[in-house]
């Protein structure tokens, strides 16, 4: 890492973290001590590509998903992942509590908590804007 110019005080202080939330785990190929991306962050990553690079473009017939997240306060940990997932996924906030998503986006919010093992914590609905003036507008605002 120092020949990318990380000083190996952060590095060492890095790698137990991530080993710790199982972002990387260790090996030793040919007997040589080293580190891998876990197999749930190289599914991350992958979701993240195909949200990125094959996104579609969300219609008025999608509907909308949301998210409804109650994380009780003996376990802040998960309320503080469960705050900044959202965010990556493409969601917005409705209300405290409560993120709202187009319809097109509802696979992964099922696949994340589950694969973080937060689903106890979270509830999704599919809905549609049925009336009072135009969703767009209401988007913008």
């Amino acid at each position: 890492m120092a020949d990318l110019g990380v000083e190996s005080r952060a590095v060492r202080s890095s790698i137990p973290r991530m080993k710790r939330r199982a972002v990387l785990r260790g090996e030793r190929p040919a007997g040589v001590a080293g580190y891998t991306p876990a197999d749930a962050t190289v599914q991350t990553l992958a979701e993240g590509d195909v949200r990125i690079f094959r996104r579609t473009r969300a219609t008025r017939e999608d509907g909308w998903v949301l998210a409804v997240f109650s994380v009780p306060e003996s376990e802040r940990e998960k309320r503080h992942e469960l705050r900044t997932v959202p965010t990556r996924l493409g969601f917005g906030t409705a209300a405290a509590g409560v993120w709202v998503a187009p319809g097109n986006l509802a696979a992964e919010p099922r696949r994340t908590p589950e694969r973080r093992e937060l689903s106890a914590y979270v509830d999704l609905f599919t809905g549609d804007h049925i009336a009072f003036g135009d969703p767009r507008e209401k988007i913008r605002s």
